[in-house]
């Protein structure tokens, strides 16, 4: 039977890692709701298990630098295969385009990097998420992805800045473990590199292992591709084409490489309308945005795309039942009573 895309394979490598760095693992496995052999025998989760069981982390008293500490001292033997592949890439801009391609072997996560303007950024998008991504996995991604590029390069890299979807917190921790300044209320997690730093070399190279490594990962990655739907590329392409403009049909269609109408007749034959993915997509979005930043409802409103902000205010409150204001302040009220 072949994996189903929402599966993300753990193992007791995570567990270990939580006790070396002092948190109780039976402590967050039971708060996450999740059975202990499923995790550490080698079994999968689900994006919402997943993100149960780092919300569980989040939850944990004392130190908060925990996602930067679950990074730290990571043998290459114990990396995922996204890793593997990236640290004997021959430089930094390889390592991070095998990264971002193989990525997806392990987890419905898709890593985008763009280059624009002298800089370089990475962000980490989970298809499959329907709340916002725990703050102890974002610190902990960007730090390994930090610590794999330090390693590959044989420098002391730094980024130009990390950006934030959330409030800010933490950030003389977060910016004396990177380096760089912090920016939070981000629209997406972003890691940002000055673009030359993709020519930098990586002492770690090996073509060796590189050559019987690659073609296995990418017929695995042909087969899982073989399994996605066509609504999931179609989600990816507006999420891809949301932030400050309306992610019109026709503009989808052309990044698919596919003509308008056969985009509506084949989300057609899976039920599905353009509109109701567009809704999809911005009203997981907002959640987050609204849950996790301070932005103003007009500053939400705009990034998703929307031409007004009372075409946000209406579209809300029917997903909702609640305006955003009110949906808000109730978010905020669940954390505090978290905490």
């Amino acid at each position: 039977m072949s994996e189903p895309l929402d599966a993300i394979a753990v193992s007791g490598l995570l567990v270990a890692r939580l006790a070396a760095v002092g948190v109780d693992p039976a402590r967050v496995l039971e708060r996450a709701g999740l059975p202990r052999d499923r995790v550490v025998s080698g079994g999968t989760l689900t994006t919402r298990e997943f993100f149960a069981l780092w919300h569980a982390v989040d939850a944990e008293p004392g130190p908060r630098d925990l996602g930067l500490r679950l990074s730290e001292g990571r043998r290459p033997s114990e990396y995922d295969v996204a890793s593997a592949a990236a640290l004997r890439s021959p430089n930094l801009e390889e390592a991070v385009r095998r990264f971002a391609r193989y990525k997806r072997l392990s987890c419905p996560e898709q890593v985008r990097v763009d280059v624009k303007g002298g800089e370089a950024s990475i962000r980490f998008h989970w298809v499959l998420a329907e709340t916002h991504v725990p703050r102890t996995l974002v610190d902990a991604s960007f730090a390994s992805l930090l610590a794999l590029a330090r390693r590959g390069t044989g420098t002391a890299l730094t980024p130009l800045r990390l950006e934030l979807a959330r409030r800010p917190a933490d950030e003389a921790l977060l910016a004396r473990h990177f380096g760089c300044p912090i920016r939070f209320e981000a629209p997406f997690d972003r890691f940002v590199l000055p673009e030359k730093a993709l020519s930098l070399p990586f002492i770690t190279f090996d073509p060796a292992a590189l050559a019987d490594l690659v073609p296995g990962l990418d017929a695995a990655l042909e087969r899982r591709a073989g399994r996605a739907t066509f609504d999931d590329d179609v989600r990816m392409a507006i999420v891809r084409a949301m932030c400050g403009e309306r992610p019109s049909i026709d503009r989808v269609a052309r990044e698919l490489g596919v003509g308008t109408r056969t985009l509506q007749r084949r989300l057609g034959q899976a039920g599905l309308t353009y509109q109701s993915l567009l809704d999809e997509v911005r009203r997981t979005a907002a959640r987050r945005l609204l849950a996790k930043t301070s932005l103003e409802t007009t500053d939400v409103a705009f990034l998703l795309g929307f031409e007004e902000p009372n075409s946000f205010h209406r579209s809300f409150t029917a997903w909702e039942g609640l305006t955003p204001g009110r949906w808000r302040g109730r978010a905020l009220e669940r954390g505090a009573a978290r905490t």
